[in-house]
């Protein structure tokens, strides 16, 4: 009976000895393993946290360059819009309408006469002796206006009465002996009103 409590007792020292110098530091081995599994897992997601940040804010800054890119690009087509559409505006609803009231103004044949007569007297007060040559819109009654001219000025044309010019109202007076030529067609008003009212009208319709 001692013998076999002394085998057992054998045995069991084997046993703990076995267990001692191998399964226990097994053990301790495996949890160094998890923990350092455990730190390395942690600074990886840490890692991948920032990670995911710094993308995130390079993503929303080169958002943010894109959207600023865009806003500026849309702003400069949009100035560019708006100025294509201030000088049609300008073109069709100052340009032409100018030009339509200059030359609704300047057809009448009391007024070039008017103009004729006054350009004729002016020019024998300032002593120029020179024949003159009165050119008249294309589209006039050249009867009505030769007969509103003054004797004088009649006088003083080379052909004694008007001609028909390539303009649609005004009149041209050539001083044939200088070769010089007074404009006073309606291209040449609409430039000379325009120099002076271009502005105003700009700030009526587009401020």
């Amino acid at each position: 009976m001692v013998k076999l409590d002394r085998g057992e007792d054998k045995i069991q020292q084997i046993c703990d000895s076995i267990r001692s110098e191998t399964l226990l530091p097994a053990q301790e081995r495996a949890k160094e393993i998890v923990e350092n599994a455990n730190i390395q897992a942690d600074i990886i997601i840490k890692k991948a946290h920032k990670e995911k940040e710094r993308l995130l804010h390079t993503a929303k800054k080169d958002i943010e360059k894109e959207r600023k890119i865009f806003d500026s690009s849309l702003n400069l087509a949009t100035r560019q819009a708006l100025e294509v559409l201030k000088q049609k505006i300008e073109k069709e609803l100052f340009s032409k309408n100018l030009k339509n009231y200059l030359v609704k103004e300047t057809k009448d044949p009391k007024i070039i006469a008017n103009l004729i007569n006054a350009l004729i007297k002016t020019i024998e007060e300032y002593g120029i002796d020179s024949d003159v040559s009165a050119y008249v819109p294309r589209e006039v009654d050249l009867k009505s206006i030769n007969s509103l001219l003054l004797k004088e000025t009649i006088d003083k044309l080379k052909e004694k009465e008007v001609i028909i010019g390539d303009f649609d109202g005004g009149i041209k007076l050539k001083l044939i002996d200088q070769e010089i030529t007074i404009d006073i067609s309606d291209d040449a008003l609409k430039v000379l009103v325009s120099d002076h009212i271009r502005s105003d009208f700009r700030k009526l319709i587009f401020s």
